[in-house]
């Protein structure tokens, strides 16, 4: 996998959004030639992966989780695996295919929203959600 050097970054805003679509192309390639259960042993093998499914311990019976900017999908997939009904929320029209693609890999229903949480918060009446019902992740890439 290909590291984004920092100087790329300072220098041309361009060529780091270039090198960061190869990133991800080169990502999704490798998860999409995974097993399930791969693709959720490697996410569990991280820093990240080990705290989120220790902060999954607190979910008791099955919930609606509402996951916001899922990435590749990893916790959405996971969550669905477990039997909860996910809802996953991803501006990447690239990650929102990868995650249905996976989804339809492990057999399970997770609904796919392409929109950011921006856009996902003006077009929700508040009022016809009850938020005690649903279990919310809010998914923020960690930046170097």
């Amino acid at each position: 996998m290909t590291i984004i050097k920092k100087e790329y970054v300072k220098s041309d805003g361009l060529v780091a959004e270039i090198e960061a679509q190869k990133i991800h192309q080169e990502m999704l390639e490798h998860f999409r030639s995974l097993s399930i259960d791969e693709f959720i042993r490697e996410f569990i093998r991280t820093f990240r992966g080990m705290e989120f499914v220790k902060s999954c311990e607190s979910i008791k019976g099955k919930m609606s989780i509402l996951d916001i900017g899922v990435g590749a999908g990893q916790t959405s997939l996971y969550l669905a695996l477990k039997g909860h009904k996910v809802t996953a929320v991803e501006p990447s029209p690239e990650f929102c295919s990868f995650v249905e693609f996976m989804a339809q890999k492990a057999n399970v229903d997770i609904v796919i929203h392409e929109s950011s949480l921006n856009m996902l918060i003006s077009g929700m009446n508040l009022m016809s959600v009850s938020l005690m019902q649903v279990f919310i992740i809010v998914t923020i890439p960690l930046l170097p």
